[in-house]
């Protein structure tokens, strides 16, 4: 039977407070007692890493080691040793950094490897319902070409059908695969023609979108089609999100085995809590959105051995990082540049609108 987070929290005081008490009220003539109580504290420490993580333990500890040096104070143990309480605070913040990280780390790796058989399984019902509604939907538009009807009615029904027919793309490419040996393709060229196609739609939303541009050619033989969806799923969500006025500043780096791609936007930015359920599938915070664009696009680049991260201060804009492999998805990746990595004076072009 699992614990409730009050319960957990409960017993963990319960036992930080019952130690304590032991250790300050234990007669001085019994020093082996003492060392018993000191080494009790170690549980309260174990059980809140244990069961919340670094953050808890860390406070934790705190708390016990100001009940362990009150005892220098208000106890009867009159002989408490420098050297001794320091080793057992060092030993106590050792304890808790250590258990702490791992359990954090486990908590990821559990939530990824989650995540990786749920796109896994959506992949393939996604595939097979898209099949289907396929199917139904090209009788359907034949039909309604047929009908020599011309009303309002018919405009709005056409309508539906290319945003059916929409819906059906974005769930087929759950389980498309991914080209891997394919013929090398430009990065930046992708961005500029995307721009260009997304021109018009930023200029009547009021944006304007600026680019810094590695000098050199970022090339990559991952799947180029899914590439070109990715970059204008996350420049038409960052249109979306900003207000008139308003810029998008698209970054692009070329390193050695990857290239970086950042798409960053003066919109409202992402509340904390949605920040882990972006790219989950049909998450998401529009009205008429489906949730699915953002989880397929991280799909794709994962599974091509890429990343895709996003950050964001909430009321002030959102930021997406995407690493492409340039050639082997096998081959290791190292960890994402900082933000303050990018050189802003570096290649800065504006497409004006």
């Amino acid at each position: 039977m699992k614990l409730a987070k009050e319960s957990k929290t409960f017993i963990i005081v319960i036992l930080t407070i019952g130690i304590a008490l032991f250790h300050l009220t234990g007669s001085e003539t019994h020093m082996g007692t003492h060392m018993i109580h000191r080494e009790l504290f170690f549980f309260p420490i174990i059980l809140s890493c244990f069961w919340f993580g670094l953050k808890p333990g860390l406070i934790t500890v705190g708390i016990v080691s100001l009940l362990y040096v009150s005892q220098a104070f208000f106890g009867t143990e009159t002989q408490l040793l420098l050297v001794p309480t320091l080793f057992h605070l060092i030993t106590f913040l050792l304890v808790a950094i250590i258990l702490g990280v791992l359990v954090n780390q486990n908590e990821k790796i559990h939530e990824e490897n989650i995540r990786k058989k749920e796109l896994a399984a959506l992949g393939n019902a996604a595939l097979n319902i898209g099949i289907e509604i396929q199917d139904v939907l090209v009788a359907l538009k034949k039909s309604g070409c047929q009908s020599k009807v011309d009303s309002p009615e018919k405009d709005e029904i056409e309508k539906g059908f290319n945003r059916l027919d929409k819906l059906v793309k974005v769930l087929t490419s759950f389980d498309t695969p991914t080209d891997r040996h394919g013929l090398n393709f430009n990065i930046n060229q992708v961005i500029a023609e995307q721009i260009s196609a997304l021109k018009e739609k930023a200029h009547l939303a009021g944006i304007k979108i600026e680019t810094i541009l590695d000098k050199k050619e970022c090339l990559s033989k991952v799947s180029e089609e899914s590439i070109v969806k990715l970059i204008k799923d996350l420049i038409v969500n960052a249109i979306e999100a900003s207000s008139r006025g308003r810029k998008i500043l698209i970054r692009t780096r070329h390193m050695s085995t990857y290239n970086i791609v950042e798409v960053e936007d003066e919109g409202e930015g992402i509340k904390p809590e949605h920040l882990k359920k972006i790219f989950h599938p049909f998450f998401t915070t529009k009205e008429y959105g489906h949730g699915l664009s953002l989880a397929s696009d991280y799909k794709f680049i994962q599974s091509c051995g890429g990343d895709m991260a996003v950050s964001s201060n909430f009321g002030k804009g959102t930021i997406f990082k995407v690493k492409i492999p340039i050639d082997d998805p096998s081959k290791p990746i190292n960890g994402m540049n900082k933000i303050s990595d990018w050189n802003p004076r570096e290649n800065k072009q504006a497409v004006e609108d």
